[in-house]
C-alpha cells in the first residue's frame, strides 16, 4: 500500500483560526487497494460513456466501490466492536 509522505501531503493553514489541515489523500483509481483486500481490484469498471458534443462533456460510468482510499480508520469498519 502507498503511502504519502507528510512533507509530500498539501497543507491548509485558516489565518483567521490559526487550524492547520493536512491533506492526507492518495491517487485513486483501479490499481488503488481496498483493505482488506491484497492487490488491486478487478471489479471497479471505468467505460467510456457517450459524448454531449453539445455541451463539450463525455459521460462516464463508474462500477465498484466508493469505500476505498485514505482510510486511517479502515478497522472500524470491519471488526466487532470488542475487537476494536
Amino acid at each position: 500500500m502507498a503511502y504519502m509522505p507528510l512533507d509530500k501531503s498539501k497543507l491548509y493553514l485558516d489565518r483567521t483560526k490559526m487550524t492547520k489541515i493536512y491533506d492526507l489523500s492518495n491517487p485513486w483509481g483501479v490499481d488503488t487497494p481496498l483493505w482488506p483486500f491484497p492487490g488491486a481490484r478487478q471489479d471497479l469498471q471505468f467505460p467510456r460513456g457517450q459524448y454531449l458534443g453539445r455541451f463539450h462533456k463525455r459521460t462516464m460510468t463508474y462500477t465498484g466501490t466508493l469505500h476505498a482510499g485514505t482510510h486511517m480508520d479502515a478497522p472500524n469498519h470491519v471488526l466487532h466492536e470488542e475487537e476494536v
